[in-house]
């Protein structure tokens, strides 16, 4: 039996390898065009092939100085590691803010905020409201700016990106009344939907333990706070994961056409955003209230659906290490149209304004990047959608009064009906 040990390792070792390499492989070139790599990646594929030649070194390694003379020679390496598991744990530090997970983009003095006769539009949501994909200029908050200030040239308008990734409702009603409420914005324009519905789950790599209400498993960025990773988990994450998430999920995750009861964080997102227009509209500002645009469709082609991540990483339930589901494009084309249902509802019953911006951007690789984030023209038309309405209600000249912002007297309350823009009856 001990014959056949030495074969069977070998066999064992090569099969394992040539599945991680193949991993590789296929992960590298994840972006089109495929199998075309950068000069880095090259020569990471070229120095870990090295590894197919690993077993026949140690095998005339050891018969040369031995089974004891390959445990000698292999002190060092121990001990080289052992350094740098040690620096690992050194310098491990993961900042995040403690009631908003990552710390919303500050006002900064030298913008015109500062200044009393400036028109202030302050612009609340997540990842799709900073829009870091796009060159600043061209993210929606920019080209908004420009818009009104080309409309309105002798009035010095300022759109403030508060946009950040990750954050939801809950994360823009902390950050308003902690912080934005003391910049006194005119109009506030509040865009949530996608970020919310993904708390409704709880993934492997960005929350701890089952669904909770108050959102409090879902650590997102800050879940190396929550759970550091080992420098051992670093290593395996590093080398392998790529690998693993990249090709191997595709083996071992499936879609689910869920029901709309498993989007569970509908009810909070309802409260949060209701308890969001009601401090803002508290604060005598306007409330321009944005459904979220969206991608899914019931039915994609498979180049939108290989645009899809969302799904496969905020979304995914593992039920095994062999079995991992995520909701089907369909259940989630339901589950935002439900969401910006709400968000209508919401908006219409606290007196806001409405743009219903998922109903005039068409849902095709032309107007987004992936499954909510927008291009270019995507980003260009919502710009467009928000200005016209700007415009076309005056809220301009109802609200812009050079003296508003002077101290102790606070932004003049609008007298007004409010507007409704395409959306569903």
């Amino acid at each position: 039996m001990r014959r056949y040990a030495k074969p069977l390792l070998l066999v064992t070792f090569y099969i394992v390898y040539a599945i991680i390499y193949a991993g590789w492989l296929v992960y590298g070139p994840q972006i089109p065009p495929v199998f075309e790599y950068s000069q880095a990646y090259t020569l990471f594929l070229i120095v870990m092939a090295s590894g197919f030649f690993l077993p026949l070194i140690l095998l005339l390694y050891v018969r040369y100085v031995g089974w004891k003379g390959l445990g000698f020679s292999l002190l060092p390496l121990g001990v080289v590691y052992a350094a740098f598991a040690m620096y690992y744990y050194y310098t491990q530090h993961h900042s995040f803010d403690p009631f908003l997970q990552s710390p919303p983009p500050r006002i900064g003095e030298d913008t015109r905020a500062g200044g009393g006769d400036t028109f202030r539009i302050l612009a609340l949501g997540g990842s799709t409201t900073r829009g870091k994909k796009l060159p600043a200029e061209k993210r929606y908050p920019r080209v908004l700016q420009a818009l009104l200030q080309k409309g309105y040239p002798s009035v010095p308008i300022e759109v403030f990106n508060a946009g950040k990734d990750w954050y939801t409702t809950k994360h823009s009603l902390i950050s308003y009344v902690t912080y934005y409420t003391h910049w006194r914005p005119d109009v506030v324009i509040v865009m949530h939907g996608i970020n919310d519905l993904t708390r409704s789950f709880s993934p492997p790599y960005f929350a701890v333990g089952p669904y909770n209400e108050q959102w409090t498993h879902f650590y997102g960025p800050a879940i190396y706070g929550a759970r550091p990773p080992t420098f051992e988990q670093h290593l395996l994450h590093t080398l392998f994961m790529p690998m693993i998430d990249g090709w191997y999920y595709q083996l071992r995750a499936r879609a689910v056409d869920y029901p709309q009861e498993r989007y569970r964080s509908h009810a909070m997102f309802e409260k949060n955003l209701r308890k969001l227009i009601a401090s803002i509209r508290q604060d005598r500002s306007e409330v321009l209230v944005l459904t979220q645009p969206f991608l899914y469709k019931e039915t994609m082609s498979e180049e939108e659906l290989g645009a899809l991540w969302f799904d496969k990483v905020f979304c995914a339930t593992r039920r095994s290490f062999l079995n991992e589901e995520y909701p089907s494009a369909a259940s989630l084309h339901r589950a935002m149209k439900t969401f910006n249902q709400t968000t209508r509802e919401v908006a219409r019953s606290a007196g806001a304004h409405i743009i219903d911006a998922a109903a005039r951007i068409e849902k095709n690789l032309d107007y987004f990047l992936d499954d909510v984030h927008y291009t270019e023209h995507g980003a260009d038309v919502l710009a467009n959608l928000v200005a016209d309405a700007v415009i076309k209600t005056g809220l301009i000249e109802q609200r812009w009064r050079p003296e508003r912002h002077a101290e102790g007297s606070g932004p003049r309350p609008g007298e007004r009906q409010p507007f409704i823009v395409d959306a569903a009856r």
